[in-house]
C-alpha cells in the first residue's frame, strides 16, 4: 500500500487580535494499492481531506497575489470536508479504464458536491493516443435542498511525428462540450482544438520551442475561432526569450515578447 499525508496545524498571530485567527488546520490523506492479475492490473485510491475555511499559508492571510507566497490546491479548497476514491483497469492491447469520485461538503457555502469521472483510453493503434471521458456533477444547497446536475464530455487523439533530424512533433485534436444535461444544441458549447508542438535543434542556436493551436468554439450555429502562436528559447547561462501571439475572433491580434532571467545563490 502506498500512502501518504500532511497535516497542518497553526495558530497565527499579530499586534491586532482581532486579525487573530486559531486552530487552523489542514489533514490530506491519500493512499493506493495495485492488485496484478497477469494481463490485467487494478489500481484503488482512496483519500480523504479537511482544510479549515481561514487557512492561508504563512505570513500571506491577506494576500492573493500569485508571484506573492503562491496560491495552491489546499487554498483553491478551504472549507471542505471530504473524500475521493478511484479504480484504474490496466488491459490488454493498452487499454485503460479509470473511474474515480469525489464528494466533499462546505459548511461556508452550504453547498455539497458530488463528482463522478469515467474515462476510457486506448494507445494500441498505430501509435495514436485515444481517449474519451464523461464528468458528472451534482451540487446540492444544504439551505434550499435543491440539486443543480451537469454532464460534461470529451475526447482526444494525441500522435507524435518523427522530423528527419530526430526531433518530434507532438499533435494533439481535442473535442469537448458544456453541460449536456436537458440542453438543446444551441444552447452546448463545442469546442474544437486541434495543437501542434515541437523543441527543434538548430545549429549554433540549439534549442527552440514552437507551439501552435487553432482553436474553434460553436453556440447556437455562431462558430469563434481562436488562434495561438508561441516561441520560446533558453540560453545555457540562466536566460529566456519567450514570444507570444493570439489572435481571437474578430479581436486584433494580443502579442507580448519577453526576457526571463533565473539565477541562484
Amino acid at each position: 500500500i502506498n500512502m501518504a499525508g500532511k497535516v497542518l496545524y497553526r495558530d497565527t498571530f499579530d499586534d491586532s487580535k482581532e486579525d487573530k485567527k486559531e486552530n487552523q488546520l489542514v489533514v490530506l490523506a491519500d493512499a493506493d494499492y495495485t492488485f496484478d492479475f497477469d494481463s490485467v492490473k487494478a489500481k484503488i485510491n482512496a483519500g480523504f481531506r479537511t482544510i479549515d475555511q481561514d487557512f492561508a499559508p504563512f505570513a500571506r492571510s491577506t494576500e492573493t497575489r500569485s508571484w506573492v507566497g503562491g496560491y495552491n490546491s489546499i487554498e483553491a479548497r478551504r472549507g471542505q470536508i471530504g473524500g475521493n476514491g478511484g479504480l484504474t483497469l490496466t488491459l490488454p492491447l493498452n487499454n485503460t479504464l479509470e473511474l474515480s469520485g469525489d464528494y466533499y461538503k462546505k459548511e461556508s457555502a452550504d453547498r455539497e458536491n458530488i463528482t463522478a469521472t469515467a474515462s476510457f483510453t486506448n494507445s494500441h493503434f498505430f501509435g495514436v493516443t485515444a481517449k474519451a471521458s464523461a464528468t458528472g456533477n451534482r451540487a446540492i444547497n444544504t439551505v434550499t435542498e435543491e440539486n443543480t446536475d451537469t454532464l460534461t464530455t470529451s475526447a482526444s487523439l494525441a500522435k507524435d511525428w518523427n522530423l528527419p533530424n530526430k526531433d518530434k512533433i507532438n499533435t494533439t485534436y481535442s473535442f469537448a462540450t458544456t453541460d449536456v444535461l436537458d440542453k438543446t444544441t444551441d444552447e452546448i458549447t463545442f469546442t474544437n482544438k486541434l495543437a501542434a508542438k515541437t523543441t527543434l535543434t538548430i545549429p549554433v542556436i540549439e534549442k527552440v520551442g514552437l507551439e501552435a493551436s487553432a482553436e474553434f468554439k460553436t453556440l447556437a450555429g455562431e462558430t469563434t475561432p481562436t488562434y495561438v502562436g508561441k516561441l520560446t528559447h533558453s540560453f545555457p547561462n540562466g536566460l529566456n526569450l519567450e514570444a507570444k501571439a493570439t489572435k481571437a475572433g474578430d479581436a486584433k491580434v494580443d502579442w507580448y515578447t519577453q526576457i526571463e532571467y533565473k539565477t541562484s545563490w
